[in-house]
């Protein structure tokens, strides 16, 4: 490639009489080259050959499940391959939605403000900060609660976020406020709900993390999950003889809450989609798998000979 320069002193040299020949022996190059300049009247980057992706056609699709599975470019990965056969890494689907992810969080973070009448509305949430209480740092976790019409705020210190600090903070709020509006409104806090107990019931909020099984252990028994939220934390309610099961927000399983130890509850919904998965037999799901070959099978003769005895 010659150099911008070259290419505009060289369109200048056949209004004086060179030839394409002339000009290519002077400048070292190709008669083709100098033929190319003169015709584009000046220099012109090499455009690279534009190749085929794998991708291509699939822009929409792309966009669709990339907000259905809230940005989770694995999963849209593995759809692809279901869906369409397509093989490609993850770094690829990555690329391809990138545009895409910065809508997404930029929709995520938009809100529309809005004006309530004196009391009706007061807006609760937590807050974070770290103090130095005695030379050592110390979270604090703020309970803020904000008066939508007048926006006076109260704020409480704790060291958690339990549910006892939500229920004292509102407390704290309301005599400070000298009063209680109409209505509460919070974000979507796992210690913040609220759940009708059972008389003598008892309420626990726990966070587990999804197995490789596609489910969860509480109090030494496994509930299943949705295949797609293997690896993720999810927030669990063991309330009125009931496991539910929530993620980012929103319910994803619900389990009669079952005794003993090692049972395994198995919704066989929460399987749909998986490759190799059999019908469920007695509430567990199992995989299909081929027969062993009998020459892999040994007499129980020689296991006994190598254990040292026999097996009853």
């Amino acid at each position: 490639m010659l150099a911008p320069d070259e290419v505009a002193a060289m369109v200048q040299l056949p209004k004086w009489g060179w030839g394409t020949k002339r000009i290519a022996g002077e400048l070292g190059c190709s008669r083709n080259t100098v033929k190319r300049y003169l015709a584009a009247g000046g220099w012109a980057g090499i455009r690279p050959p534009q190749r085929k992706r794998r991708l291509d056609g699939l822009s929409e699709w792309l966009a669709g499940r990339f907000r259905q599975h809230c940005g989770n470019c694995d999963v849209v990965r593995q759809d692809l391959v279901r869906e369409h056969g397509v093989k490609v890494s993850l770094r690829t689907v990555e690329r391809a939605v990138a545009p895409l992810r910065q809508a997404l969080q930029a929709e995520a973070r938009a809100c529309m403000r809005f004006e309530t009448p004196p009391g009706k509305q007061l807006q609760i949430d937590f807050g974070g900060t770290t103090v130095s209480i005695g030379g050592e740092p110390v979270r604090v976790h703020l309970f803020v609660a904000t008066l939508g019409y007048s926006r006076r705020p109260f704020v409480r210190a704790f060291r958690h976020e339990r549910q006892t600090a939500w229920f004292d903070g509102l407390e704290g709020a309301f005599r400070h406020f000298d009063g209680v509006p109409q209505e509460v409104v919070f974000d979507n806090a796992r210690a913040g709900r609220l759940l009708s107990l059972s008389k003598g019931g008892q309420m626990r909020e726990l966070v587990r993390r999804v197995q490789a099984d596609c489910a969860i252990a509480v109090d030494g028994n496994s509930y299943s999950v949705p295949w797609r939220l293997i690896g993720e934390s999810v927030q669990v309610m063991v309330c009125g003889g009931q496991v539910r099961v929530s993620y980012a927000g929103q319910e994803v399983a619900v389990h009669a809450q079952t005794a003993g130890r090692r049972q395994r509850i198995v919704d066989p919904t929460h399987f749909h989609g998986v490759a190799g998965v059999a019908r469920p037999v007695g509430g567990v799901v199992s995989a299909s798998t081929a027969p062993l070959q009998p020459a892999l099978l040994r007499p129980l003769a020689e296991y006994e000979r190598v254990a040292g005895g026999g097996w009853s």
